[in-house]
């Protein structure tokens, strides 16, 4: 196996694991790896550690294996480095909002200030926003296929943290919950 399709295979390997502990933490009452538990720094760091390797291999990818896919138009540079500074951006000001210790999953104050009047999880949505890009500057099929496991990630990560979010901060969350759209969509009225 040559070297740049073993850093694809550990990629995507990491995003199994963190599919897989998504999906665990979505299904089951018991098993929480996402957001991890108050005080649980095992759970924090298995996160963490997977999504470091999955997103390590796709940068490493996105500059050894560029250019080799379809999108050699120089408009989708632009549409991807427009993607990923306007999902950094997002991102950034999100994180700024709500604290980075908040940020990474470590309980917090709940907070609808900033993008989170918009949105509920303004920075999965940078996120998705900057993998997206990543995909189109590349030009890689092989980031394309890191990058699409972030998203179904990201996808999930939300739907994770929802439980967690309700028992934390009650009916407080639920009137925001039913009047802000997980990630896009409109807005609706606080009933």
């Amino acid at each position: 196996m040559r070297a740049i399709d073993r850093v694809l295979a550990g990629g995507l390997l990491a995003e199994a694991v963190l599919l897989a502990s998504l999906t665990a933490s979505i299904a089951s009452r018991r098993v929480r790896l996402w957001p991890p538990p108050p005080g649980s720094r095992a759970a924090l760091a298995w996160m963490w550690d997977w999504t470091v390797i999955a997103c390590g291999a796709g940068l490493v990818l996105a500059v050894v294996d560029y250019g080799s896919w379809v999108l050699d138009d120089p408009a989708w540079i632009l549409a991807g480095s427009a993607a990923v500074a306007l999902g950094a951006g997002l991102t950034d000001w999100a994180i700024r909002t709500l604290g980075r210790s908040t940020s990474m999953g470590l309980p917090g104050q709940f907070s609808a200030r900033g993008p989170y009047r918009w949105t509920r999880n303004p920075q999965y949505l940078g996120d998705i926003l900057m993998a997206i890009g990543v995909i189109l500057v590349s030009d890689s099929w092989r980031v394309a296929a890191i990058g699409m496991g972030g998203v179904a990630c990201l996808l999930l990560a939300p739907i994770a943290e929802e439980r967690w979010l309700v028992e934390r901060y009650g009916e407080s969350y639920e009137r925001y919950r039913s009047s802000v759209p997980r990630l896009i969509g409109r807005a609706r009225s606080a009933r």
